[in-house]
């Protein structure tokens, strides 16, 4: 568990006079409880596909546990300042809400696998051990995992309270007198669809019983399309039966997301708050809405639509009376978007919201969530993320803290020491070439490290830092931007190995040397991980008939088909598409790619070949992904950083291979395309060529209407034939280690790499520096660990 004590700035946008002394909103710490969370092993997406996040005094100690995902996070109370111990339910459940189901006046968990829902029951013996009931199969998995929607209310009066889950259909469970029995009886509230998202509850008609707000997905069939953004509510009235009776409120611009029913403006009617989800959320364009309940002279009710803020994608909420004022306040947190911003909306009364930025740099989705962990009688903040999956995120509220917390905190985890007491230098030669904004990677492995400087404890990989210094190790950066990517065998005791990468911020001269030193420490002190704004910003989902990963960087938009392992489509930085990948057309479609590795398989569309496909690695300067053939002979992997992409084939099952690029350069083939090779021989895209690539094997494409080109480097020195072509006029046939015209394949190294990306174009002289900078190597070394 790792902490910043911290002062936060607080961003007022318009001013609020109190009639009262609310508690301050100003005085948060941020606590790190967990950075290792792994991803749902039934996740497809790039997301981390946990939705689950509550809070529960789980134990019987008085404190407020955390529930996420798979684990369980017991409190140790007091400040946090000890650590969170943490408990796996199990590998695939994903607990999403703490409440007593039996009565017994101990706290239960509700979770769910796909198509699963689970009562999951703390015994009541020394070791707490874990009692996993299933109480009902009913059709609900969003994301290939459970649900984003989910809530307890008193739907039938007296008795234990309903179970509330959204899927296309809004599943409302009854406890039984013996709910250990399982199948648990259900109803379906809604008739038409709901989309799937957040749920809420409460008394819309003032009859006295809970009635539920959800959002549907409403096809309209006259333009065969669905609106997923109509929000109703559903009328209880009071029998436990299906098809409630449904009420349209309004609707939103784009797809709704969280719901919460509260009383705003305090007029003793519930009022409705939704956030917007935006995908694939590349503009700042989602709404935070409220709807407010009104009645006319004769008591018909109807509702307006305030908007509260425009920003990006929202898809955690939460209210409740934070500032103690005595009415509801809001608060959310960014999805997407470059600042990430956690937001308290303060309300007046009235229903007049002043939105208060409370901290940035930390994704939320499912998050935000509000209760009181430290039983100081203020309200503390938990959340999660999808894309940061690994993180469990906390901020303390000091309002009520008998000891406030003076030490400020630079945003974004920008810090220039925390306490860690050993360094490593490193030195980094950019050899014969100039550098600008270079990617160094190097392999490291803190065990054998530890031991030699006979540090106590284990090793803490959120400790890691690295600054730049000068030669005599004077700072010169105090936090240079990186990321650290565990060995799949990682262990902090005895295997603490991986990679880190981090950026050569800014030119580099070449034959001139940079020096560095990678901090860090063991477990024995809390650390935190700083976070960097991506440079590398993934979504995944299914396109063109495969999973596939988007990945945006500066120097161009990736489509990578995960089970091909190829790239469907590659954007320039100006948006012209230089493969224009379909799953039909021939030359015109589906021959396209990069790469076509024959007879691997690697391709996409190739999705029947091979076996898996593997995320290893998302963060702020790279993405990985590792492919393996059905027959476990081929492996490569990918690895996407700002500015180009490397591919290392891995193994082989010992055929030779080649390596092509079929494609499209500046979105079509015509006449003002052209390609060069490595000494500057320019050749028309419509003349044919075989021979052996001079030394060093690389060539570029180019349009002359475009300003950018694509380049793509073969590693290896061979003596192999390449050769291009022209197929059917609708794609370049350019390959390494390929007979002219079909089929030979001529290539054997492993491991072999090969390297894509975009310049700018310009002269031979500048696109040559710009290629052999990118993927000739750095000379890297790596010092003996020291004791600052």
């Amino acid at each position: 568990m790792k902490f910043f004590s911290l002062l936060f700035v607080v961003f007022l946008i318009s001013g609020v006079t109190y009639s009262q002394n609310p508690l301050p909103l100003d005085n948060w710490t941020y606590f790190q409880l967990d950075d290792e969370r792994t991803k749902h092993p039934a996740s497809k997406f790039t997301g981390g596909g946990w939705f689950g996040l509550d809070a529960g005094d789980l134990n019987g100690d008085g404190y407020k546990d955390i529930t996420s995902g798979k684990w369980i996070y017991f409190n140790p109370g007091g400040n946090f300042l000890t650590k969170w111990d943490k408990k796996s339910i199990s590998d695939s459940i994903d607990a999403l809400m703490i409440t007593d189901i039996d009565g017994d006046k101990t706290l239960d968990i509700i979770g769910l696998q796909c198509n699963k829902q689970f009562w999951i029951e703390a015994q009541k013996n020394d070791a707490g051990d874990l009692q996993i009931i299933q109480f009902g199969n009913r059709p609900i998995c969003n994301h290939g995992v459970s649900s984003q929607g989910f809530t307890t209310a008193q739907i039938i009066a007296g008795g234990r309270k309903e179970v509330l889950i959204n899927s296309s259909k809004i599943y409302c469970f009854s406890v039984p007198d013996q709910p250990e029995k399982g199948d648990w009886p259900y109803i379906e509230i809604n008739e038409n669809p709901a989309n799937g998202e957040g749920i809420g509850t409460g008394d819309m008609d003032g009859d006295g019983d809970i009635d539920v707000v959800a959002a549907l997905s409403i096809r309209d069939k006259e333009n065969n399309s669905v609106e997923a953004n109509i929000i109703a509510w559903f009328e209880n009235e009071g029998k436990f039966q299906d098809k409630w009776k449904q009420h349209i409120i309004g609707s939103t611009y784009h797809h709704s997301d969280k719901i919460i029913v509260c009383d705003l403006n305090g007029d003793k009617r519930n009022d409705v708050v939704v956030t917007e989800e935006r995908f694939p959320g590349t503009e700042a364009d989602a709404n935070l809405f409220w709807f407010e309940s009104i009645e006319n002279d004769s008591g018909q009710k109807n509702w307006i639509r305030h908007t509260v803020i425009t920003t990006w994608s929202m898809n955690s909420l939460d209210v409740a009376d934070i500032d103690r004022d005595g009415d509801a306040d809001l608060i959310t947190c960014e999805h997407k978007g470059p600042e990430l911003k956690l937001m308290i909306f303060s309300n007046d009364g009235n229903g007049n919201l002043t939105p208060l930025i409370i901290d940035k740099g930390k994704e939320s989705h499912g998050g935000t969530r509000l209760a009181d962990l430290d039983n100081d009688g203020d309200l503390d903040i938990i959340s999660i993320a999808w894309l940061d999956f690994r993180y469990l995120h906390l901020w303390r509220n000091n309002a009520n803290s008998p000891e406030p917390v003076k030490k400020a905190s630079p945003p974004l985890g920008l810090i220039n020491d925390f306490g860690q007491k050993y360094y490593l230098p490193v030195e980094i030669n950019t050899g014969k070439y100039e550098r600008k904004d270079k990617p160094a990677s190097v392999d490291l492995n803190f065990t054998p490290i530890m031991k030699k400087l006979k540090m106590p404890g284990d090793f803490d990989a959120s400790s890691i830092y690295v600054a730049e210094t000068d030669q005599e190790g004077n700072i010169i950066d105090p936090l240079v931007e990186f990321q650290f990517d565990k060995d799949s065998l990682f262990n902090p005791i005895n295997n603490a190995k991986g990679n880190l990468v981090f950026i050569m911020k800014g030119y580099s001269r070449a034959e001139t040397p940079r020096y560095y030193r990678v901090y860090f420490d063991n477990d024995n002190i809390n650390y935190i991980t700083p976070l960097f704004p991506k440079q590398t910003v993934i979504n995944t989902y299914y396109y063109k008939y495969q999973s596939t990963a988007e990945v945006k960087t500066p120097g161009g938009t990736y489509y990578f088909q995960e089970w091909g392992s190829g790239f469907s489509d590659l954007y320039d930085p100006e948006g012209n598409n230089w493969i224009t990948y379909q799953p039909y057309g021939g030359s015109a479609g589906e021959y396209r790619g990069i790469p076509n590795i024959s007879p691997a398989g690697f391709h996409p569309g190739a999705g029947d070949n091979l076996m898996w496909a593997k995320q290893t690695a998302i963060g702020p300067i790279r993405f990985s992904t590792y492919t393996e053939s059905k027959d476990h002979q081929w492996a490569c992997r990918w690895d996407i950083y700002p500015f180009y992409a490397v591919m290392t084939l891995l193994k082989s099952d010992g055929s030779p291979y080649w390596f092509l690029y079929e494609g499209t350069p500046g979105g079509e083939l015509d006449k003002n395309d052209y390609w060069v090779r490595s000494d500057g021989m320019q050749l028309p895209i419509t003349e044919n060529w075989t021979d052996d690539l001079p030394d060093p094997e690389w060539v570029y494409f180019g349009d002359k209407s475009c300003n950018y080109i694509l380049y793509i480097v073969n590693h290896q020195q061979d003596s192999h034939p390449d050769q291009y072509w022209s197929m059917e006029s609708n794609m370049t046939v350019f390959g390494f280690g390929r007979e002219y015209r079909c089929c030979g394949t001529y290539m054997t190294a492993i491991p072999a790499q090969f390297t894509i990306g975009f310049t700018q174009s310009g002269t031979f002289d500048d696109i040559n520096n710009v290629i052999e900078s990118t993927y000739m190597p750095l000379v890297i070394s790596v010092g003996n660990g020291r004791k600052k």
